[in-house]
């Protein structure tokens, strides 16, 4: 139909990844003890901020592009620091929770996360759409 929108452009649907992630790391900061493969606890721990930050930040930036008005520039930066802001704030969740610390390391792992996920992800599916 003539003037809708396409599914993946309604504003639910734009917010909902970004809604699972925060959903997703509040949970599993809310564990007391998490489970980690063979390799090192530090080692999983980083790939996994990095992982789902990055995820996190993707998604962010994803719902961002519902505001038209945003220059991409304005949209990878406001990306990644929504994704820091949460980050900072899963570290003080973790803080209350039992077995658990917080650590100014992992924040900066969400950052770097969420950078090369915005900046990389984006080009590469241009890439691939062409």
């Amino acid at each position: 139909m003539y003037g809708q929108r396409p599914w993946y452009d309604v504003p639910l649907v734009r917010l909902l990844p970004a809604a699972w992630c925060m959903a997703t790391i509040w949970w599993l900061s809310d564990r007391s003890r998490l489970h980690y493969p063979p390799g090192g606890v530090e080692f999983w721990s980083v790939v996994g901020h990095f992982g789902m930050f990055g995820l996190l930040g993707l998604s962010v930036w994803f719902a961002l592009g519902m505001n038209s008005r945003l220059l991409d520039r304005e949209r990878v930066i406001y990306a990644i620091v929504i994704t820091g802001l949460y980050g900072v704030l899963d570290e003080i969740h973790q803080h209350f929770t039992p077995g658990r610390y917080p650590d100014v390391l992992d924040v900066i792992v969400d950052v770097l996360g969420a950078t090369t996920f915005v900046l990389v992800v984006p080009r590469i599916y241009d890439r691939l759409t062409r």
